[in-house]
């Protein structure tokens, strides 16, 4: 990963000083050589949902929409692929793209949860990873352009961060059941305790939360992870870096999980709050603290995960007292396919009609100057938005992914985990880290550096 980024940045520079012989093309080859093994990994997602969707969610026999549907799934398989990233990309807001959207939104009276849908869903959500891999390298390189001092010689550089230990995989005893994680959560003397005890009761009848719970953590091979963005911060934190621009923004290949989101969240250093996906992955870690309560990290720590707990637990009884669970599935990776279809539109308004606005206390002038730095720099801890162009000036994309990184162009550092080269958050052991901290007489400079890549 390293030499590969430091490759990659190398390349970068000489394309703005060569445009001509360092081109786009070349640098879009070598990313996706690069991402080869994840890619085979998304190609054969791809090829089982178009299966699925041809053989059980497209009736017989086909309507014209349908048969044309289907002529055009087809054109995805047996790529090469270099061949079908492009081929994602080219097609990713086609009429087909927009139709497969459509069938992936349920209406009013589906549920989330129809095969049908989550087999548009996930052939979307795939197409859409496939094109990432051209369009991440195109928004680089057009970045770079607007950006170019942050490619200089001596202001960008790649470090890698040490892989952190987690914490031992906790063992499962008889005391890990519902009932004995409830007692632990609430006071006897909550009033709403009895409340609690049947729905937890109730709901692990139906669901089998605790025999989940007890297979997760008896299996062998579970192994608690310290994610990327979780080792980077606290890198951050513990050497007293200094972010540049005081721009407090770690990136990351994927966004947040529900425990790195709150992590952050609690984070005495007060970091940008990432974009999270909300998946609750079991195997998740804090970094571990050999020496216990005699660490000098004890505190720390154990501030920020009180913190934690004290929103997990009343979120985890809201849902208990409700009897539900999150049905939705999220995908841990953004789909990278800009929501302009009118079905997006049409979802959108169903949700907002369910919103109630108290204007009771608004305050009316045109000239609020809160309402209109909060417009103006959504997502920004530094105030500043890199999307500051005129109508002739635009970039190569505007897809999901170009907010997070518009509002921080000038941060300090972009995190990447194994996951980019095909494995999963909860499996990654290191984090690369490409900053440049400012030494203190730097604190003017405007060539003081920021992420690259």
């Amino acid at each position: 990963m390293e030499p590969f980024l430091a490759f990659m940045i190398g390349h970068v520079r000489r394309h703005l000083e060569h445009p001509l012989e360092f081109t786009e093309a070349q640098f879009i080859r070598q990313c996706v050589a690069y991402a080869t093994s994840r890619i085979e990994k998304e190609q054969y997602l791809l090829e089982r949902f178009i299966a699925c969707v041809i053989n059980k969610s497209i009736p017989k026999p086909y309507s014209d929409v349908d048969r044309a549907l289907v002529q055009w799934l087809q054109m995805f398989l047996n790529k090469e692929p270099l061949e079908l990233c492009y081929l994602a990309y080219d097609q990713r807001k086609s009429e087909n793209i927009r139709l497969i959207t459509r069938r992936g939104h349920p209406l009013d009276d589906e549920s989330h949860q129809s095969e049908t849908i989550q087999r548009y869903v996930a052939l979307r959500h795939v197409i859409g990873r496939l094109a990432s891999h051209i369009r991440a390298p195109r928004q680089v390189l057009w970045d770079a352009q607007r950006h170019r001092n942050l490619f200089d010689e001596g202001v960008s550089n790649v470090q890698r961060v040490s892989p952190v230990s987690s914490v031992p995989r906790p063992e499962p005893d008889g005391l890990t059941t519902p009932s004995s994680i409830l007692k632990r959560m609430v006071k006897q003397d909550n009033p709403k305790m009895k409340v609690y005890q049947d729905a937890i009761e109730s709901m692990d009848k139906h669901m089998n939360i605790g025999e989940k719970i007890f297979e997760s953590y008896g299996n062998k091979d579970f192994r608690p992870c310290v994610h990327c963005e979780v080792q980077v911060l606290e890198y951050f934190y513990e050497n007293n870096l200094r972010y540049s621009h005081n721009d407090r923004f770690i990136a990351c290949s994927k966004p947040a999980c529900y425990c790195c989101h709150l992590y952050f969240l609690a984070h005495p250093s007060d970091p940008v709050e990432p974009r999270s996906h909300q998946k609750i992955w079991p195997s998740w870690s804090p970094p571990l603290i050999p020496e216990g309560h005699h660490d000098i990290k004890y505190r720390h720590q154990l501030n920020i995960l009180n913190t934690m707990i004290e929103t997990i637990r009343k979120e985890a009884l809201s849902q208990i007292e409700r009897r539900t669970m999150d049905k939705e599935r999220h995908q841990d990776s953004t789909t990278g396919i800009t929501p302009s279809d009118s079905s997006d539109l049409d979802a959108l308004e169903r949700r907002l009609a369910n919103i109630r606005i108290d204007h009771q206390g608004v305050d009316d002038e045109a000239g609020d100057s809160d309402s209109s730095m909060s417009t103006q720099s959504i997502g920004s801890s530094s105030g500043r938005s890199f999307h500051e162009t005129s109508a002739t000036d635009t970039a190569p994309e505007e897809d999901e992914e170009r907010e997070t990184w518009n509002s921080h162009a000038n941060s300090s550092l972009l995190a990447t985990d194994d996951s980019v080269i095909g494995t999963d958050p909860d499996t990654a052991v290191d984090a690369t880290v490409h900053a440049t901290v400012q030494s203190d007489n730097d604190d003017d400079s405007d060539d003081a550096g920021g992420a690259v890549l």
